[in-house]
């Protein structure tokens, strides 16, 4: 079937002249003069990039009415061979006018770029206005056609003509391939690309499978890394091309961190992987330290991802990716011209990808156009890249393998031979040295023991620390979870403390501290009861196993005996009260131990509100 060309007509002084001079004819003349594609019979599809016009929404706000009313000189022509403006917030829309010469009438436009977000469509023809979505974030239910990349149906009767306006916004790369197709040689050229794609990801699950063989036959971490690397940029290089949007949905966000996790962790498993296998920190310490550097600048692209959005995250990680794809040839063409062997097959073997990370890194950057072949280099060079360095590290391991098995031959029979007098006497040695060490070990376990009892114990007041009770809290937490039973919490805060330091001195600010820590020990009976300082003149109480009437009952007697008593602090006798949050709960799988604290907080602060020196609980919806 044949299909579409595009042509634009010259702009003609004659024309502009009879736009002065015939106010009647001005309508089709301004027409004459847009950008208008004839689609006569000829090819499968045709690039809309070298024809559309544009125009950059600077309110964000405009609808498709007013889009429509605007004057043609504010509409700009698109002079590259595609639709790219690099990393961009902007609101964009494209015009292109099509006049249909052909005897087809189905045709799909095709935006080859599934990462794309928010893509909107208008068909006009005549006074009919046809609307469409498509994009990442619109939900298969709005759109057209259920299909992994963006397609949107158009039916342009023979002879007819229509206007197509287009509204893109994308929080990725502003790169947006626009085809016209017709429509039965588009579905008969995807299924060729859906085995091409399905015979490529066959062989990348492969590839996996046979790396964890070796690792199970040889446990070398180089290989690890490798299989790391492998997972992480296959999972990038099919979801750059579409596959795998069933897995992660039509949310924007999932298909972002799909983007960056799977990038940034295959850079930074790039580093050990070459680091053990070409021992780089002993053959070029300058290497290694490149490589790291690099790595570490992708794992903190991750975690920025994490409270940044992704548009400042991504130009760093592509450019990141471009570091990496360099520093991956010129490693191994270093080592290979130092003449290790296993390198000159990588360096064969890596300048493939790198040339096509490049490539696909620099289109990301819009510094070189898409077009149908570069949309298939990324994955090729992939699988050609896992499978010949698979195929190296197998033979280089068993190699290694054959020699560790010959040298242990020639040990076991040079061993009876060395096995003298003076061999007996140093075993001997060695034997009473190994019973040394072994008791220098014990005391020093001793030591660290002691060393670490004393690092969970609060020096003034004698209690356990934040750092105990975070470690315990975190315990509890989770065997309430497993077993079911509730777990309840104290927060006290002693009132009015700033004035007894203020008054009294610091000293006998942590005599106070001291006697009210005796009084709640004398209150607290069983051995799971945990009392900790929480911070300055607050202290927390764990209690597992204790529901909330218990809890609350055992708040009001500590809180009744502090006010009742008088602490005795050298010369003076001073009484204090305490406020008191109390919470309890039997934690549920997936619920934070932190809302839980935040809400005991919460009560404390409520106590202190009501007056102090009272007990208050939590909200209703924690002791369920």
């Amino acid at each position: 079937m044949g299909f579409v060309r595009i042509l634009m007509p010259a702009r003609h002084s004659a024309f502009i002249s009879l736009l002065v001079l015939i106010s009647v004819l001005a309508g089709s003349l301004s027409a004459q003069a847009m950008p208008r594609s004839t689609i006569h019979s000829g090819a499968d599809y045709q690039d809309l990039g070298p024809i559309v016009e544009y125009y950059i929404d600077p309110t964000r706000s405009l609808n498709v009415s007013e889009i429509r009313d605007l004057d043609d000189a504010l509409w700009q022509k698109n002079t590259k061979p595609s639709i790219g403006f690099g990393f961009t917030d902007a609101i964009y829309w494209f015009r292109v006018h099509v006049t249909n010469n052909s005897i087809d009438s189905e045709f799909l436009l095709h935006a080859g770029n599934p990462k794309f977000d928010y893509i909107d469509t208008y068909q006009y023809t005549g006074e009919e206005v046809i609307h469409h979505k498509m994009g990442v974030g619109v939900p298969r239910s709005e759109k057209p056609i259920d299909h992994r990349e963006h397609l949107v149906p158009f039916e342009i009767n023979p002879g007819e003509e229509t206007t197509i306006l287009l509204r893109a916004e994308t929080t990725s790369t502003f790169l947006l391939p626009l085809r016209l197709w017709l429509k039965t040689p588009f579905f008969e050229n995807d299924a060729l690309k859906n085995l091409w794609s399905g015979s490529l990801l066959g062989i990348w699950l492969i590839v996996m499978i046979f790396l964890l063989v070796i690792i199970s036959a040889f446990k070398h971490s180089s290989v690890v890394s490798f299989l790391s690397f492998t997972l992480f940029f296959g999972i990038h290089q099919f979801s750059a091309i579409g596959l795998g949007r069933q897995y992660w949905g039509e949310s924007i966000t999932s298909y972002d961190t799909i983007f960056v996790f799977s990038i940034g962790a295959a850079i930074v498993s790039v580093y050990p992987f070459l680091s053990n296998l070409l021992k780089l920190e002993k053959t070029s310490r300058i290497s290694e330290i490149a490589l790291r550097v690099t790595a570490i600048g992708s794992a903190l692209c991750m975690v920025a991802y994490l409270f940044i959005d992704y548009a400042k995250v991504i130009p760093y990680l592509v450019s990141l990716t471009i570091v990496m794809a360099t520093l991956i040839v010129l490693v191994c063409g270093y080592a290979a011209f130092q003449g290790n062997r296993l390198a000159l097959y990588s360096t064969i073997a890596c300048a493939i990808l790198g040339v096509s990370v490049i490539i696909q890194a620099l289109i990301s950057l819009q510094l070189m156009n898409a077009t149908l072949v570069t949309d298939q280099v990324g994955p090729i060079a992939f699988i050609v890249m896992i499978i010949s360095i698979s195929f190296v590290i197998s033979v280089e391991l068993r190699q290694q393998r054959r020699l560790q098995a010959v040298f242990a031959q020639d040990k076991s029979l040079l061993e009876p031979q060395q096995h003298t007098v003076e061999t007996k006497a140093l075993e001997s040695q060695v034997h009473k040295r190994t019973l040394e060490l072994e008791t220098a070990l014990l005391e020093l376990s001793s030591a660290h023991e002691t060393l670490k009892e004393l690092n969970t114990v609060d020096v003034m007041t004698g209690i356990k620390n934040r750092t105990y009770f975070d470690t315990t809290f975190e315990q509890e937490w989770r065997r309430a979870i497993r077993q079911g039973h509730p777990i309840s919490l104290m927060l006290l805060d002693v009132d009015h403390f700033k004035q007894v330091n203020d008054t009294h001195g610091h000293l006998i600010g942590d005599e106070c501290l001291r006697a009210i820590v005796l009084i709640i020990r004398s209150v607290l009976r069983r051995p799971a009861d945990i009392l900790a300082r929480y911070g300055g003149e607050e202290f927390v109480i764990l209690l597992p196993y204790v529901e909330i009437d218990n809890a609350m009952f055992l708040a009001e007697q500590i809180r009744a005996k502090i006010e009742q008593s008088e602490l005795q602090l050298d010369s003076l006798v001073l009484r204090a009260t305490v406020s008191v949050g109390v919470g309890s709960k039997p934690p549920a799988e997936g619920e934070n131990r932190k809302d839980f604290i935040a809400a005991v907080d919460a009560a404390l602060y409520r106590a202190k509100d009501a007056g102090r020196n009272n007990v208050q609980g939590a909200l209703e919806n924690m002791r369920s």
